[in-house]
């Protein structure tokens, strides 16, 4: 019986390999073993009754290691056949394994037969221990193949004959567990963040883990070393040259070192990007080679290389030539353009530096991200451009600009909006045309303005708008709301139903929109069961997409805490009322509008909700922001209602004789100010006299002896805010 590896070179006066060979690192008090790896030897004695066991990984995944540990373990005597990979004949191995199968015929116990390295010169030992298994051994023995390729095709056979159990690269990496141990015993702790990166970047790779202690030996600051850490490392890229690749044809190399731009590999985008028409066999071969390379499905037509081999490769490539590289990456574009996947045209054509292309591309898929939750890719893609690129391409400029609007950052949207204007020297033509009028209308939205020319802009926008675009909700709900501030209800409907027809489905946040500005309309024109159904629908769309942003959430959840307080659901309508305010804040984060309808809405709410102050604070709030929209009759007409409702909770709420009525409440409002009684007459369109007598009405019924007593009083009852 042999003994494993280790042994035998221990025996012989000669040390184990090291994991790195002829690489001046710095020295790491690195473990010589990734072990025990209980984990994997619990499950190898689990399953003593299978005949075949088969590790399969690329090299550094410590298979020879675990083999080890498992025989430690486990009470069946075990013979070791080692394949050389490098040096000797396969005769050799040959010969021990037909020694071993004599002995183990004669051995009454049950045994482990091991061959490591299987896959070493063809797998023909491997190959010839299947077959004496099954021909010439007693079932108590059981056959264990080791190697970095599938086990050859003899054990297809034995998959239907036999029990066997199969480990591969993702059974025999490490968790995170595991690696934080192997880390610890280097002297080397990591926070869980930075952890969870290395094991992204290794996937658990042993020999990628221990390779990044060497990459961390002596960095002050590990948490940036371990973001740096990847494919182009040093001591990574030497150790996959020296033993992943050094056995690859260079036809098989150039043909990695060209398709490791792709995060995905399948025969059409290689043939594709390659230009070639044999790719998808290619990738069958390599998927059964030592490359690190992984199938996605069952039938092996996706693949994807490790993400550190994927580092080094396209470090390579970049060392080879630029121009290569670009033409690559146009390619690849093109191909997920033609497959309508943008997110990867986009990708590669940042990543090519094709950057109209991309502001082409980004243009085209920035209403389903802006309002469907994806902002934060938006903002990854642009800062990968880079704001000076951005600055240079409208459709960019403006693309940033909603980004920010989104996050509710109006200095950002304006400085991203004047930038759009200026556009490349001015230059606004071919299909960019209506960009200009796209950043006027966000201009219109954002900032003060008359509500028809809000109207008139979307309309303009819309009559360049292609049938088919996704922007054409959007501009529904701005021309639909802008028609309900004028007062032309018809219009306002008509819009926002069409907003809701062309959004559902494809963009959640402006669907919700649409659905909370008609429960709004139908709420105030007292239709309770009508606003009350749609501004469930818009909450229930909004949770549905798990959208969470200020520019769409804090209006829905205003207007669905309003519905819910008025069906009498107080609870439901205070968890809404709060998560509205969470959202909106306490700056002037959209829209004049939007902020206002939503103001409003919360007002009501905390009126239905008794909360008087808190309605009327609301409700100024609304009014300094409508102020800010000069034709916006409807909604002055809301706001009046919304401080007569105020005043007469607030009557209702003070006892007997001591009552304001609502003309001394309107008196009321004017005296925390510094308006005379003649100015406050003239205001309420009054006479001067009528002010005095009311306000000396309000002094008694309060107790007040003053003006200032009169307005503290009726701050402490809640008639007046804070």
């Amino acid at each position: 019986m042999s003994g494993p590896p280790s042994a035998e070179l221990r025996r012989d006066g000669t040390a184990p390999p090291a994991p790195v060979a002829h690489l001046p690192v710095p020295a790491a008090p690195i473990p010589e073993r990734v072990e025990p790896r209980a984990r994997l030897v619990r499950r190898l004695l689990a399953a003593a009754p299978v005949r075949a066991v088969a590790l399969t990984a690329p090299a550094g995944y410590g298979k020879t290691a675990l083999l080890e540990a498992w025989t430690r373990a486990d009470v069946r005597p075990a013979w070791w056949i080692r394949v050389d990979r490098r040096r000797g004949s396969v005769v050799d191995a040959l010969a021990a394994l037909d020694g071993s199968v004599a002995e183990l015929a004669a051995e009454p116990r049950d045994a482990l037969l091991i061959v490591d390295d299987a896959d070493a010169h063809g797998g023909a030992v491997a190959a010839q221990a299947q077959h004496a298994v099954a021909r010439d051994l007693p079932c108590g023995v059981t056959l264990v193949l080791s190697g970095r390729t599938a086990p050859p095709r003899p054990f297809a056979r034995l998959r239907s004959a036999w029990p066997v159990l199969e480990l591969g690269s993702e059974d025999l990496a490490l968790t995170g567990g595991e690696a934080a141990v192997l880390l610890r015993g280097a002297g080397i702790a990591l926070e869980p963040a930075a952890l969870a990166t290395l094991m992204a970047r290794t996937e658990g790779w042993p020999c990628g883990v221990r390779l990044a202690v060497l990459a961390l030996a002596g960095e002050e600051d590990r948490e940036a070393a371990v973001e740096r850490f990847g494919g182009a490392d040093r001591v990574v890229a030497d150790y996959l040259a020296d033993e992943v690749l050094c056995d690859l044809a260079p036809d098989r190399l150039a043909f990695l070192t060209d398709v490791a731009i792709l995060d995905t590999l399948s025969g059409p985008v290689c043939d594709f990007v390659l230009q070639r028409q044999d790719s998808g066999g290619v990738l069958y071969d390599l998927g059964r080679s030592p490359v690190p390379i992984r199938p996605l499905d069952r039938a092996e037509e996706r693949f994807r290389l490790h993400p550190l081999l994927a580092g080094m490769l396209r470090a390579r490539r970049r060392r080879a030539g630029h121009e290569r590289e670009r033409t690559l990456h146009a390619r690849a574009s093109a191909y997920y353009q033609d497959a309508g996947q943008l997110p990867e045209a986009i990708d590669h054509a940042i990543a090519g530096v094709h950057l109209d292309r991309a502001a082409t591309l980004l243009w085209k898929i920035a209403p389903s991200l802006l309002f469907a939750g994806g902002t934060d890719a938006l903002r990854e893609w642009l800062l990968r451009i880079g704001d000076v690129q951005v600055r240079r391409r409208p459709q960019l400029a403006l693309t940033a600009a909603l980004t920010a609007l989104a996050h509710g950052e109006r200095d950002q949207v304006e400085r991203w909006v004047i930038a759009a204007e200026r556009g490349a020297g001015g230059r606004w033509g071919g299909d960019e045309a209506w960009v200009e009028v796209a950043a006027r209308l966000v201009r219109a939205t954002v900032w003060s303005g008359e509500a028809a020319t809000l109207r008139d802009r979307a309309s303009a926008a819309l009559a360049l708008t292609p049938a088919d675009s996704a922007w054409r909700p959007v501009c529904h709900l701005l021309r639909g709301v802008a028609h309900g501030q004028l007062g032309a209800r018809g219009p306002a409907r008509d819009d926002l139903d069409e907003g809701v027809r062309r959004a559902s489905g494809l963009l959640p946040a402006i669907e919700a929109l649409c659905l909370a500005e008609l429960a709004l309309q139908a709420l105030f024109d007292g239709d309770v069961d009508e606003g009350a159904l749609l501004a469930e629908r818009a909450r229930d769309c909004v949770v549905a997409s798990g959208l969470d942003d200020p520019a769409s959430c804090g209006l829905v959840y205003a207007v669905s805490g309003f519905a819910r307080a008025y069906r009498g659901c107080a609870e439901d309508a205070r968890a809404d009322v709060e998560e509205a305010q969470r959202l909106l804040g306490a700056g002037d984060g959209v829209a004049p509008w939007y902020d206002a309808h939503a103001r409003l809405a919360l007002a009501r709410a905390h009126l239905r909700l008794s909360d008087v102050t808190a309605a009327r604070a609301l409700t100024a709030e609304a009014a300094r922001r409508a102020a800010r929209i000069p034709d916006a009759v409807r909604l002055r007409a809301w706001l009046d209602d919304a401080w007569a409702r105020a005043d007469t909770f607030a009557v209702e709420a003070l006892a007997g004789p001591t009552s304001l009525t609502t003309a001394e409440l309107r008196v009321l409002r004017f005296l925390p100010s510094h308006l005379a009684f003649r100015e406050i007459a003239e205001r309420l369109h009054v006479s001067t006299n009528t002010v005095k007598t009311q306000a000396h009405a309000v002094y008694r019924k309060l107790d007040a002896s003053s003006r200032s007593m009169a307005v503290a009083r009726a701050r402490t009852v809640g008639l007046l805010d804070p």
